[in-house]
Formats: structure tokens, C-alpha cells, sequence
């Protein structure tokens, strides 16, 4: 088990490098809600009160660097071991989600995770295996259409970079299993206290 890292504050979420995707993905998902749905349209929030930055790590590889096959659809398409540091104090569940965002038809998304146990530091080797419970938490729908892990399968060609996020929020969500990524960044909106960010790559050969 990993040392959990000291959970620091981050004053200004909007203008950390780290946060800029994010606030494009909270920004694409208001624009589709209020365009494709009566729902009213989400907030942002978490960016506006700032969030806390969580260590998300992997023992089967560093930051930024290859992911081993063993973990894509060249090998046992199993999920990685992930390691988090202790979230913030009023944290009631984690969220995951693990995506690809230089996939050709738009960010593809591999795997969501919610409500995990917030008291959890580890993500076992294997979790994410297709089905709808992931110990305490639920699998939402990836983009193959299947619950669960779906690992790195790009076409040949350059490599991706594949981000496994984790959240921290301030209550469970009201989500069944099987739930889309639309559908878990509306009910995170107003409720993360805290974020991590694990970046792994993955090529394909010819």
C-alpha cells in the first residue's frame, strides 16, 4: 500500500492546468443537457468553490507512461491496480472514470465506477470486470456498450493518453448501475470536493 499524500486545497480550480479539461467536460455537458433534455441545466460548482488535489498512482505503472498490455485488449483486458491518497475529511464516496481522449471519434469512455467506499486507498488489480457491482460501488455503461473495464484498444498508430480520474464527493448519488457518463458528471455537479488524475499510454502496432 501506498503512503496517502497530504490533500492541499486548490484555490483557483480554473486556472490549474490539471482542471482545464475538466472544465471543458463540465461545460460540454451542460451544453448537451440543455439541448438535448427539459432537465435544468447543471452548475459549475465544484470549479466555482475550488477542489481539493488527491495522488492517484498505479504500481503497475508511473504517470504519463506506457501502460502494460497486460491491462488493454492486447493482453487479459483486466483494470489496473489503482493507489489514492486520503480524500478530503467530509468525503462520503469515490467516482472513477477512465477515458480517451485523443480517440478518433471524440473522447472515448472505458470505464465508470461510483459510490465506492470513500475509506478506500486501493482499487484491486482486476476490479472492473464486467458486471454491475465493484465491491461497495456500481459500474456504470462504457463506451463498448458493456459494464465495466474496457481497456485500451486503439487503431494502429500513434500512442493515446488514457486518464483514470477519481473523485471525491460529498454524498452517494441517486445512480443505478449501468449509468452513462452524462449521467454521472450531472449527479457529481455541486458535489466534488476532490480530484486525482492518473495518465497512462497505449499504442497499437501495425
Amino acid at each position: 500500500m501506498s503512503t496517502p499524500a497530504t490533500v492541499g486545497p486548490i484555490r483557483d480550480a480554473k486556472s490549474h492546468p490539471q482542471f482545464q479539461w475538466l472544465l471543458l467536460l463540465f461545460a460540454a455537458t451542460t451544453l448537451f443537457i440543455a439541448c438535448g433534455s427539459e432537465s435544468p441545466t447543471p452548475t459549475l460548482d465544484p470549479l466555482e468553490r475550488g477542489i481539493a488535489a488527491m495522488q492517484v498512482t498505479s504500481p503497475a505503472f508511473e504517470d504519463a507512461q506506457p501502460i502494460p498490455a497486460e491491462y488493454t485488449c492486447e493482453g487479459a483486458d483486466i483494470s489496473p491496480p489503482i493507489n489514492m491518497s486520503t480524500p478530503p475529511p467530509q468525503t462520503r464516496s469515490l467516482a472513477l472514470i477512465m477515458d480517451d481522449p485523443d480517440a478518433p471519434g471524440g473522447t472515448f469512455v472505458h470505464w465508470l465506477a461510483f459510490n465506492l467506499d470513500s475509506s478506500r486507498h486501493e482499487l484491486d488489480e482486476g476490479l472492473g470486470r464486467e458486471g454491475d457491482q465493484v465491491d461497495e460501488g456500481l459500474h456504470g455503461v462504457n463506451d463498448f456498450g458493456r459494464h465495466g473495464y474496457g481497456g485500451p484498444c486503439p487503431p494502429p498508430g500513434p500512442a493515446h493518453t488514457y486518464r483514470f480520474m477519481v473523485y471525491a464527493l460529498d454524498r452517494e448519488l441517486d445512480l443505478e448501475a449501468g449509468a452513462t457518463v452524462t449521467e454521472l458528471l450531472t449527479a457529481m455537479r455541486g458535489n466534488v470536493l476532490g480530484l486525482g488524475i492518473l495518465e497512462g499510454t497505449f499504442a497499437r502496432g501495425e
